[in-house]
């Protein structure tokens, strides 16, 4: 099932009441020369949601302190961290000291456009940022999903329609599922990676509930 959400406050509509739950904002930014390209989304992040960004050293750090500053509402916290794994490693190792403390966040990162693949690079990265952070009401009324159902875990981007990523309609793995297996063998994992399985998000973008 696919939901769209609005991206505008309605006239009238409620503030949106978090209570005493905790929600945070997990980026990872590899790439200085786009930085311009995330600040309408760092703006939508309410207040009182966290946001934390890694990235590949200190001196990158750095960099994304003074320029994302300015754009964030609320807390922000920037960490340089081991370049390795890309975005998955700074989810699964540095997410897993940050998260602990939160009932909701949310998972994105940038994405490399240039050369042959830039189209792909732009539209992939538009598609994560869009169906994640594309403005308050969107995040809040995602939040209020989470509230409204106990029994939801994570909401996702839709997989692409596009003539450049017709592969995902089918695989969504891409080139990742065999990898993917030699990991699970290296950690004595009996569960199988299958390509005709949906992997769990495209893209590595989500909303997720953490218990």
């Amino acid at each position: 099932m696919v939901r769209v959400y609005a991206e505008k406050y309605d006239e009238g509509r409620t503030p949106f009441d978090l209570g005493d739950k905790k929600a945070a904002v997990l980026l990872h930014i590899t790439y200085m020369d786009t930085l311009h390209r995330h600040f309408k989304y760092l703006r939508a992040i309410p207040p009182y949601i966290d946001v934390f960004v890694t990235t590949v050293s200190e001196e990158a750090a750095q960099t994304l302190r003074e320029a994302f500053a300015p754009q964030v509402r609320g807390k922000l916290t920037v960490l340089g961290v081991e370049n390795r794994g890309r975005d998955s490693a700074a989810l699964l190792i540095e997410g897993k000291k940050i998260l602990k403390d939160y009932d909701y966040f949310c998972f994105c990162h940038d994405r490399m456009a240039n050369g042959h693949s830039y189209s792909f690079g732009l539209y992939a990265e538009r598609m994560l940022w869009e169906n994640t952070l594309s403005s308050t009401a969107y995040i809040e009324t995602i939040l209020a999903q989470f509230e409204k159902d106990p029994l939801l875990g994570i909401m996702t981007v839709p997989i692409p329609v596009d003539s450049t990523t017709q592969e995902y309609e089918h695989n969504n793995w891409a080139d990742a599922c065999e990898r993917t297996q030699q990991v699970l063998d290296q950690l004595s994992v009996r569960e199988k990676a299958v390509e005709t399985s949906a992997a769990l998000t495209v893209g590595n973008g989500f909303w997720a509930r953490t218990c």
